[in-house]
């Protein structure tokens, strides 16, 4: 496996249209991972590929609206991996990777002293201006003549 000289995995991601990396590699080394931020700028299905020399690795993303749930995890070859993640075929045996993994969040609206994440499919911005817009009803009913 091609590393550059902190050890660090000389690997290529290649994203499908729509899917944009919005930071470069971040290799922990404790952990032996590499990460990638990314981000979907347009609905849809395609393929990630990692490429490590002279091998590539695929892992199938779908990102529709509204979203789907998907396998987070393309396994290795461990049985138990493979039954916990049986959506997609695992990994080559012969390859340097043991898995590919997403972690998939919702986006998040962070106020102070307040994180609201998405619930049951609502996007987190809905739900706050929702909870401004009848805070601010109330306030001021009184000043604009409102009565119920």
């Amino acid at each position: 496996m091609p590393v550059s000289a902190s050890g660090k995995p000389q690997a290529v991601l290649e994203l499908p249209a729509g899917l944009v990396a919005e930071t470069p590699a971040l290799w922990i080394p404790s952990a032996r991972t590499l990460s990638w931020r990314l981000r979907v700028a347009e609905p849809g299905e395609g393929v990630i590929g990692i490429r490590i020399g002279e091998a590539r690795y695929e892992k199938a993303l779908a990102s529709p609206r509204p979203l789907v749930r998907r396998s987070p995890v393309r396994p290795g070859r461990s049985w138990i991996a493979q039954f916990v993640y049986p959506a997609e075929p695992p990994l080559p045996a012969d390859g340097v990777l043991s898995e590919i993994a997403f972690d998939l969040r919702p986006a998040t609206v962070a106020l102070p002293g307040w994180t609201v994440r998405e619930m049951l499919g609502v996007p987190a911005w809905m739900t706050v201006f929702f909870l401004f817009s009848i805070l601010f009803a109330f306030a001021l009913r009184k000043p604009f003549g409102v009565t119920f």
